[in-house]
């Protein structure tokens, strides 16, 4: 049965879910963000392959929905899941977004997310994608965010791939894969 309330978010009514459907979903889905933006990190070839730009699509994908998923863009849908839903009232308050992550959010809906004149050419020295720097912060507010999330509303999975060190987050990964997420039909 899903719960619902209503709450206002960057000017849009949303539906947020009651606890037990936040907490069902934290664990398959919100996992599944967490998981894969770390795992396409962890084994991001070096070469210059078409495998490589793959990899950092998948990264800019990732990136650009924990982004939103921290930062609520201002178009906002009614069904969008957000930090803040898995936090008390009041609680969820991450600050000015980095420049770097705005860059980012705006870098993805152009060079991926749409084909449009803006796609830095291979010669712009600007083309490489910091990881590294946009990893570390997306890192930095996941462990902030599972300081705030109730447990009434976030799934353990999520607390344990957060706060694991980094010699059991290799573990987490390997059996972080989903089973309904992204199914692909042969």
């Amino acid at each position: 049965m899903i719960t619902e309330g209503i709450t206002m978010c960057s000017m849009a009514t949303r539906i947020v879910r009651g606890d037990a459907d936040l907490l069902e979903y934290s664990g398959e889905h919100l996992k599944h963000e967490f998981a894969l933006f770390e795992w396409i990190v962890t084994e991001l070839p070096t070469d210059t392959s078409y495998l490589r730009s793959l990899f950092v699509e998948g990264f800019g994908v990732h990136l650009r929905n924990l982004i939103d998923f921290f930062y609520p863009p201002p178009n906002v849908q009614e069904d969008d899941i957000l930090a803040e839903d898995f936090c008390d009232p009041g609680k969820w308050v991450p600050g000015p977004m980095s420049p770097s992550l705005q860059q980012a959010r705006e870098r993805v809906n152009k060079e991926i997310g749409h084909i449009t004149y803006k796609r830095k050419g291979p010669t712009d020295s600007t083309k490489v994608w910091n990881v590294p720097v946009l990893f570390g912060e997306i890192k930095k507010l996941e462990k902030e965010f599972v300081k705030l999330a109730s447990g009434n509303k976030l799934h353990q999975k999520i607390f344990d791939l957060v706060n694991a060190p980094p010699t059991m987050v290799s573990v987490l990964l390997q059996n972080a894969s989903t089973s309904s997420s992204n199914i692909v039909m042969k």
